[in-house]
């Protein structure tokens, strides 16, 4: 489930320079410094096979975790992988490890090292004691191994609760794990980061943001403090950019996108509504998936960390500044259009032409509302509200100067389902006029054919028939073009299109 606020207004003429720096540093941080992290890291596990350490820990992890609920599936496998070993069985391999690892002892490492429990009982020696004959060979092993992935950005910068290094509260919010990740957190920080500064100030939210990524951080080591993993990622100074938003917006009622990848809609709600929601979301996740590698706890506590921060910020700094967050008030035609969308897809349809009208008293020529009314009344074509909104619709795309392509297919469909067509004659000459220019003849002939028949006139008449004449020839249909030029010398004999086609 997604639920994303849809607040705030831009302005380029006071740009959120600070949001920019921080999406800048983020990519720069991942393209510069993080672009050969896989490969680094496949060289660093490779050689933890290699070595022979694996065959030191890994039977120990498996005794470990052998009456471990939870693991026996684990257990079962690695014993099934060594009697295929001793029979030359065929085996499946990891992709991209240097020296052939089963992809089975590659999720056994994996397993082994998000196993907090183990590993600290592996650093106290537990594990390995020195009694153990291998105890020489493995502390060697272990201590390079630890080198090795000291070398890697993840590992030295990201936060690894179990081995704290202080700056890397602050230094795990600008790493990420994948162009994906990255893309995704700069996605979110564009779209909370530019409301709040511009909302708060740029010194106090470029200070706020780093403040609530290390408190996010600080939260995740708390619950995690014995893990072994390193934690990245920008999302939970993101959460808290969130938590401080539902603050400051406080009862005002906002636009908030809703998906739940098979079905979305627009919204209005209290925004502190949203805080509780989205702790919730993200504790209800954390004890649901107790071994998914999302860091639930550093977006839960970057969300109460940002409400908390805000709430301070808001009673004691933000008094010139509280109408930035405030609801807009007066212009409701935007809640108009959006509950009239909500009740066609109630398939309400008479309810949602009461309201598109409502919007449309306010702004006549909005393109959105008027398709929205072009095909309710669709419904009914015999009716003459059909053409009235096909007419509406089709003006206000000329006007606008819409593209040839859309005016034709509107006209199009309301040919199709509207027989006879009618709209006035100005608006019949200047589609005829458009489509002789974008090659749709055949409906520019039925145009000026109907002007024709029903004997309407009209000042550009003769010029577009000239216009028609012109393209038929162009297209290679001169005998069309020369009964059109026939008309337009019967019909206008004393315009000047007759001296030109003469």
């Amino acid at each position: 489930m997604l639920i994303i606020p849809i607040v705030g207004n831009i302005s380029w003429r006071h740009p959120p320079y600070v949001t920019l720096l921080f999406i800048l540093i983020n990519c720069s941080v991942f393209f510069l410094f993080q672009s050969g992290e896989d490969h680094k890291m496949i060289e660093v596990y490779s050689q933890y096979f290699d070595s022979g350490l694996s065959d030191i820990e890994v039977p120990r992890y498996i005794s470990f975790i052998e009456n471990k609920e939870g693991a026996s599936e684990l257990v079962s496998e690695y014993h099934n992988l060594k009697d295929q070993e001793d029979a030359d069985a065929p085996e499946e391999y990891a992709h991209g490890m240097d020296n052939g690892q089963t992809l089975l002892e590659v999720q056994i490492l994996m397993a082994m090292e998000n196993d907090s429990d183990f590993m600290n009982a592996l650093y106290r020696g537990s594990i390995v004691p020195e009694t153990d004959d291998a105890y020489g060979k493995w502390k060697t092993l272990r201590a390079e191994f630890d080198n090795n992935k000291e070398s890697l950005i993840t590992y030295r910068f990201g936060l690894v609760p179990a081995r704290i290094k202080p700056y890397s509260f602050l230094t795990c919010i600008f790493l990420h794990g994948g162009f994906g990740h990255l893309f995704g957190n700069m996605i979110f920080l564009w779209i909370v980061g530019c409301v709040l500064e511009m909302g708060c100030g740029r010194l106090i939210y470029g200070i706020g943001y780093l403040v609530v990524g290390c408190c996010a951080s600080l939260f995740f080591f708390l619950v995690h403090s014995s893990s072994h993993v390193p934690m990245i990622g920008a999302s939970g100074a993101i959460s808290g950019l969130m938590g401080a938003l539902t603050v400051f917006y406080g009862i005002s009622r906002i636009k908030v996108f809703f998906s739940t990848g098979f079905y979305f809609d627009y919204f209005r709600i209290p925004a502190i509504a949203l805080l509780p929601f989205w702790i919730g979301t993200e504790l209800f996740q954390y004890f649901r998936s107790a071994d998914d590698q999302v860091a639930y706890m550093a977006h839960a506590g970057g969300l109460a960390s940002g409400a908390l921060l805000g709430m301070m910020a808001k009673t004691f700094i933000f008094q010139s500044r509280k109408t930035y967050f405030a609801e807009a008030p007066g212009d409701t035609s935007a809640v108009m259009l959006e509950e009239a969308v909500s009740r066609i897809g109630k398939l309400d349809y008479a309810g949602a032409r009461a309201l598109l009208m409502n919007y449309l008293a306010l702004k006549p020529d909005n393109i959105e509302a008027l398709g929205h009314l072009f095909n309710i009344d669709k419904h009914h074509p015999k009716e003459t509200e059909f053409s009235e909104s096909a007419r509406r619709l089709l003006s206000a795309l000329l006007k606008n100067r819409a593209d040839a392509e859309k005016i034709w297919k509107f006209y199009a469909e309301y040919e199709k389902i509207s027989r006879p067509v009618r709209l006035p004659a100005d608006l019949q000459i200047r589609l005829a006029s458009l489509f002789c220019d974008n090659d749709h003849l055949q409906d520019a002939e039925k145009l000026i054919t109907l002007l024709i028949q029903t004997e309407q006139t009209h000042p550009n008449m003769p010029t577009t028939l000239m216009r028609l004449v012109k393209a038929l020839d162009k297209s290679g249909a001169p005998e069309k073009a020369a009964s059109y030029r026939k008309i337009l010398l019967e019909k206008f004999p004393m315009s000047p299109e007759v001296r030109l086609a003469g």
